[in-house]
């Protein structure tokens, strides 16, 4: 079966008029025979002009000529007859012994741990359209990325006892404190935030020292206590990293405790005084763990949910292959039928 991935290129097949026109408004040309008695011949009677196709073998090279280019431009392809009756048996990660105990002789796949949202919109993707498709999945499901599964067909999505593996220390985020030691209370606040950010699933490494030890390769956050931070943090920062800063003389504090300042790719918060709850009643509020999650935080995530709240919706395009391409096939016939055409046309043209 011929497919065309490029529809539009059939538009050149509008040139097939050409051809036609030139061989029905073409007229004969006139050849003059001398001969002795021509004067006493009564004048022929001139012969009715009407339209009419000639030389029907050079007219049909050159329309088959015309319908091999727009096939060209149409990038045609050849697909084989798909294979309806395949069905096949996908498992979700953390179902390995459902998949132990499934028929051998049943065409079936594990997915893998990396990405299995997008592994899994590849194999239906890949598949015939025809082809039924189940996916075995845990009570629990986890490889989720931000766009809900859309697949081109129906799917049969059986949800079995277990949970599907999560790895957490890819998740989790360095947190470096620094600093001078002069104020306990700082610090408190500080190990009092992180908590709650801990105790809302946030994952993360303290790595808590003096102000002078450099900060951790891996650092997504620092906290900067009382005094002003030197030109390598500021460098850190510019690069996409996040700091809160406190002690810093000249700062301008708007409604907020702080003030938000970007730099290069990256953003401070700057608090005048020092970042201390039972000194500032603006860090008591209920909702300041939430607001400075915000604005020093990257956005979790969220790649676990129950398996029955994240079946998949259908309505994405099929995305069968597009089969063997016709191309090297088609360029070689509009070949030979250009050089059969210019033959031909130039025999007819020395009669």
């Amino acid at each position: 079966m011929i497919g065309l991935l490029a529809p539009l290129g059939l538009a050149a097949l509008a040139a097939i008029a050409l051809p036609l026109l030139i061989h029905l408004l073409r007229k004969p040309e006139d050849r003059v025979v001398l001969f002795a008695a021509w004067r006493y011949l009564a004048e022929p009677a001139r012969p009715r002009e009407r339209l009419q196709l000639r030389h029907w073998l050079l007219l049909a090279l050159r329309l088959l000529l015309i319908a091999a280019l727009a096939l060209l431009l149409s990038q045609a392809v050849w697909r084989g007859q798909a294979e309806a009756g395949k069905a096949l048996t996908v498992f979700w990660p953390g179902t390995e012994s459902a998949a132990a105990l499934a028929a051998p002789d049943h065409p079936q796949r594990q997915l893998s741990g990396d990405a299995p949202s997008s592994q899994l919109r590849q194999i239906d993707a890949e598949l015939p359209a025809g082809a039924a498709l189940s996916v075995i999945v845990p009570q629990v499901v986890s490889g989720l990325d931000a766009e809900r599964l859309r697949l081109s067909r129906e799917v049969q999505w059986k949800i079995v006892p277990g949970a599907a593996p999560v790895d957490t220390e890819a998740d989790a985020l360095t947190v470096s404190i620094r600093s001078d030691g002069r104020d306990a209370g700082e610090s408190a606040t500080v190990q009092a935030l992180l908590q709650a950010w801990q105790s809302q699933g946030r994952v993360i490494d303290i790595d808590n020292a003096a102000q002078d030890t450099p900060l951790k390769a891996d650092t997504g956050l620092l906290f900067w206590l009382g005094g002003k931070p030197g030109a390598d943090v500021d460098r850190w920062i510019a690069r996409g990293g996040r700091a809160l800063i406190s002690g810093q003389a000249g700062v301008v504090i708007a409604d907020e405790a702080w003030s938000v300042q970007a730099q290069g790719r990256g953003r401070s918060l700057r608090l005048a005084g020092a970042f201390d709850a039972s000194r500032n009643a603006a860090l008591r509020e209920p909702q300041i763990p939430s607001q400075l999650a915000a604005l020093l935080l990257p956005e979790p995530l969220v790649d676990r949910a129950a398996a029955a709240s994240v079946a998949p919706l259908t309505g994405a395009a099929s995305g069968t292959p597009p089969g063997d391409s016709l191309d090297s096939l088609l360029a070689i016939i509009a070949a030979l039928l250009f050089a059969a055409e210019r033959l031909w046309a130039a025999r007819l043209h020395r009669r």
